[in-house]
């Protein structure tokens, strides 16, 4: 039996082992301002070992605002903070007059700051994103970042292999409704102390962006790593970034997982007839078909999302929609959904509102270089500066108590996208859809749509 990819990366890294703990070199350190402050103040030496490997940036707390963005920046003392680390130990930053700023887990990959085959850290749950190009990516909590910032290696136990294998082609399956697809049938506990691999068809059909939303994801089904084996769509992403091409292409067929490479456990899952999937309440257990009843024993839980058991979400009105966050908020997402606007040809519904927020500024940039934001803004929606912004409540973009929102980003939880804000999880697809018709639709109705306009 052959290793994995994680087993090979992992091989490559350890430094030593003390019995099931794993001492681990780390090549790449992210930073944002929420959680590096804390990682700071633990230093007790105040001594970092490689300033060059660590790329930050301000994004959750952030203003999306245009018109209030540096205002309202600068009442945010986690901005103050990250900006004093990094005028104290010279790292690399991206503020908000930097045209690189964005979501750090999305400029990580955008500036090409890693490679496959490393092992990178961050404060942050959701940095599982970028093992989408080939990479171990931990999410790791404030005392392990500061070791980390000041020893450049990490100590972990380590995990199991769980293989995810999925089967056929299915054109119109958008990236989102197959991650939520898996979420629901292993269930949000379903990768705990495994890491999970993503192979098969389907995701060699998928493109970087669409894999970085499956890996974005898989915490959600509890792993705090996954990855995808690197294969050509890898070696063409870096083709014009890697100076020796043919030493790059080696290294990765040396370390990627073989056809009889050893997993614990294995998941197959024919993609052919998977419908789109959204949340209904507050967890990720809650994931349904959009045609699915709602069955429930948790009465509270219903009663926070003003649902009843055995209602369906069909005709279920929205206050909001928000189109961002590091699931779905990359250049793709953002064309795509232009191209579906353009062909449907109907505006937002007046009783909702549409924020639109690109993940990264470059992503902004190109968008707006290519029009992509005055589509969005004549059908009525709010084209914004990049940020975190409604994925969660930590800065002006906010849900109103008791106001129903779908939005294409990763948690549906309690107070989440604001105090008692409801959150139904959707593809970006679902998103626009959802919006215009200002109500939740059948999949019959869906189906219409995206076959009628051949998309």
């Amino acid at each position: 039996m052959n290793n994995t990819l994680y087993d090979n990366i992992i091989n490559n890294h350890t430094i030593n082992i003390y019995d099931d703990l794993y001492l681990l070199y780390v090549d790449k350190i992210l930073l944002h301002e929420v959680t590096s402050p804390q990682s700071f103040k633990i230093i007790s030496n105040k001594f970092i070992w490689n300033n060059k490997s660590i790329l930050s940036t301000s994004d959750h707390n952030v203003s999306t605002n245009i018109k209030k963005r540096f205002f309202f920046n600068k009442k945010i003392k986690q901005l103050n903070c990250i900006k004093k680390n990094k005028e104290k130990y010279f790292f690399k930053y991206f503020d908000l007059n930097n045209p690189k700023q964005g979501i750090i887990h999305i400029i990580a990959v955008e500036n090409s700051f890693l490679l496959p085959g490393m092992i990178i850290v961050c404060g942050d749950s959701h940095t599982t994103t970028n093992g989408a190009i080939s990479l171990i990516a931990n999410g790791i909590g404030t005392t392990d970042l500061s070791i980390a910032i000041s020893t450049q290696c990490i100590i972990q136990k380590k995990l199991k292999n769980l293989n995810i294998l999925l089967l056929n082609e299915n054109k119109k399956l958008f990236s989102k409704d197959l991650i939520l697809f898996i979420i629901k049938n292993i269930s949000s506990k379903g990768g705990v102390n495994f890491c999970i691999e993503f192979n098969g068809e389907k995701i060699e059909k998928y493109s970087i962006s669409e894999r970085m939303t499956i890996c974005n994801m898989s915490i959600e089904a509890g792993s705090k790593i996954s990855l995808i084996s690197p294969d050509k769509k890898i070696i063409n992403f870096y083709k014009k970034k890697i100076f020796n091409i043919k030493k790059f292409i080696n290294y990765i067929d040396k370390i990627k997982s073989k056809k009889n490479s050893f997993y614990h456990k294995k998941y197959i899952f024919n993609v052919l007839n998977i419908k789109p999937h959204i949340t209904w309440g507050t967890n990720l257990d809650t994931i349904i078909e959009i045609d699915e009843k709602i069955i429930s024993n948790d009465l509270n839980m219903l009663n926070y999302m003003g649902l009843k058991n055995n209602d369906t979400l069909i005709n279920k009105k929205i206050n909001k929609m928000f189109f961002g966050s590091c699931t779905n908020s990359r250049l793709e997402d953002l064309l795509i959904c232009a191209i579906l606007l353009l062909k449907i040809n109907k505006k937002i519904s007046k009783n909702v509102v549409g924020y639109i927020v690109p993940g990264t500024e470059t992503i902004r940039l190109k968008a707006e270089f290519y029009g992509i934001n005055k589509i969005y803004n004549y059908y009525g929606y709010s084209w914004r500066n990049s940020g975190c912004s409604m994925c969660l409540a930590m800065n002006e973009d906010k849900l109103l108590p008791k106001e129903r929102c779908v939005s294409t980003s990763n948690r549906n939880f309690i107070s989440r996208q604001g105090y008692k804000g409801r959150t139904h999880l959707v593809s970006p697809v679902m998103s626009i859809i959802v919006s215009i018709y200002g109500e939740f639709i059948s999949y019959k109705n869906y189906f219409n749509i995206i076959n009628e306009i051949n998309f």
